[in-house]
This record gives structure tokens, sequence and C-alpha cells, in this order.
């Protein structure tokens, strides 16, 4: 991305501090020990990174969740706590990996009402391969639908 969009700033979020040291040797930008924890994210108790370690005034407009492991239910709920809290509403690309599995799904109905209940205008659209990405888009990142 860095190289194609100068302006690009990556951030990778990662709970194991050891797989984080590594991953943070072998690329150019910031990588975030970002322990899991206990979190209450819309009345389900789920481990997702402990977000504290990001600035509150922090936005992002890419969001690209594959972590952590999948849960049978509501399995990364914690993108829904980052749209919430560090997402631009009005320009920008979640996408969430392994999207076929019954816990993402659960996850992507609960991301979708948020949406609607806060008056997001998006498209959403599901790319099928090997495993299944599931996009919510808006403003210039909407065409990344078609890709």
């Amino acid at each position: 991305l860095n190289r194609r969009f100068r302006k690009a700033t990556i951030v990778t979020l990662e709970h194991d501090v050891a797989w984080a040291d590594l991953l943070a040797k072998s690329v150019e930008h910031r990588v975030i020990h970002a322990p899991l924890v206990c979190q209450d994210i819309s009345r389900r108790q789920v481990m997702f990174h402990d977000l504290k370690v990001l600035s509150r005034a922090e936005r992002f407009d890419m969001i690209l969740v594959d972590g952590p492991i999948g849960t049978r239910r509501y399995s990364r709920l914690g993108l829904l706590r980052i749209m919430e809290l560090h997402m631009q509403q009005d320009n920008f690309l979640a996408i969430m990996d392994d999207a076929e599995r019954p816990g993402e799904m659960q996850t992507l109905v609960l991301c979708r009402d948020w949406l609607a209940k806060n008056g997001v205008t998006h498209v959403e659209q599901e790319l099928k391969a090997a495993k299944h990405q599931r996009i919510f888009a808006a403003g210039t990142f909407s065409r990344a639908r078609y890709y």
C-alpha cells in the first residue's frame, strides 16, 4: 500500500508480543502490541485487542480484520468497536476476513445494524475466493466493491 499510496499510514495491532516483534522487523510500518482483553461490545463479552494502545483521536479510513483467531459466536466483534471509535464515517473501507464462518457472520450483522442506526451511507460486498471477505465501504472507497 505504501508504494502505491504514499500518504498511507499503516498500523498493525498484534496480540502476541513475540509475533509483533518479529513482524515489526520485517515491515516498514508501525506494529503495536495490543493484548487481547475481555470487553463488553454490543452487550457481549468478547476477547479483542486492547484499543487503549491507540490515541482516541486516531482515525482510520481502512480497516482489515484477520484476527484474533475466530470463535463460534460473534467472532472478531472488535471490528464493531474499531468502527465506533476509530473509523472515518464518510470515507472508509472495512474488510472482514473469513466472512463465511458463522461467528464472523454474526459480527457482520451487528456492524451492518450499527452503520444503519448511525445513518452511515455505505455499500456492502462479499468477495469470494478460497475464503470470503465482506467489505463495507463509503465515499471514494465505494469503488473497492468491484475488485
